[in-house]
C-alpha cells in the first residue's frame, strides 16, 4: 500500500512538472512573438535588389510614436571593410541611409558600426564624395545630436540625392579618430527617394 502511495506521489510529481514545463514554454512563446504592430513599424517593408544584382537597398518604414508621422528609411550596406587600430580592430562596416518624412528634405546619414568619425560640430569637418567616374568633391556633415561619434548627417543633401538617383556607385571618404581618411565604397544603383 505503501508503495502505491509512493508510486502516486512520483506520479503527481511529474505531472506537476510536466504541467510547469509547459506553462514555462507558452510564457516563453508568447514573451518570443513580437506584437504585430510594433513588427511592422521596425521591420524591412521591402529589400529591392537593382542594377547587376550588387545594389541592396532595404526599405523600411517606422511610425512616430508622438505625431504618429511615417518615417521612411532606405539602407544600403558598405561593399568593403575598414581595418582600424586597436579598440576597433576587427574590421568595420558602414551603413548609408537615407531617412525622412512624407514632402520634408530626408537626411543622409552614414554610420558604421565599429570605430569613431572626427566629430563635426556646427559643420567644421568634411568627408570626400566620388560618384562613379565623376570628380570628387567635399562635402561638410554633423555629429549626431547625442554626440555618438559612429554616426554623421552629411550636408548639400539635394546635391547628394540627385547625384544618387544617377549613380551606380559611390566612395565616401571620412576622416576616422586616430586612423586618419579612409575610403568606404557603396553600390548604389536602383536608387530613388519618392517621399
Amino acid at each position: 500500500m505503501e508503495e502505491q502511495n509512493q508510486k502516486k506521489k512520483k506520479g503527481c510529481l511529474k505531472a506537476a512538472g510536466f504541467t510547469a514545463l509547459g506553462l514555462f514554454l507558452l510564457i516563453m512563446i508568447f514573451v518570443a512573438i513580437p506584437d504585430k504592430e510594433k513588427q511592422e513599424q521596425s521591420a524591412p517593408t521591402a529589400a529591392v535588389q537593382t542594377g547587376d544584382n550588387k545594389s541592396v537597398w532595404y526599405n523600411y518604414i517606422r511610425v512616430d510614436e508622438m505625431s504618429g508621422d511615417t518615417i521612411y528609411y532606405k539602407k544600403v550596406k558598405s561593399e568593403n571593410t575598414i581595418e582600424f587600430s586597436f579598440p576597433y580592430s576587427g574590421g568595420s562596416t558602414f551603413d548609408l541611409t537615407v531617412r525622412g518624412r512624407q514632402g520634408e528634405e530626408p537626411d543622409i546619414i552614414l554610420s558604421t558600426d565599429n570605430g569613431q568619425f572626427m566629430p563635426s560640430f556646427g559643420s567644421d569637418e568634411y568627408v570626400r564624395i566620388k560618384f562613379d567616374d565623376n570628380e570628387a568633391f567635399k562635402v561638410y556633415y554633423n555629429c549626431a545630436s547625442d554626440g555618438s561619434l559612429t554616426t554623421i548627417f552629411l550636408n548639400s543633401v539635394p546635391r547628394l540625392l540627385k547625384e544618387m538617383k544617377k549613380a551606380k556607385k559611390v566612395k565616401i571618404e571620412p576622416n576616422f579618430f586616430e586612423d586618419g581618411r579612409k575610403i568606404i565604397e557603396f553600390e548604389i544603383d536602383g536608387f530613388d527617394w519618392e517621399h
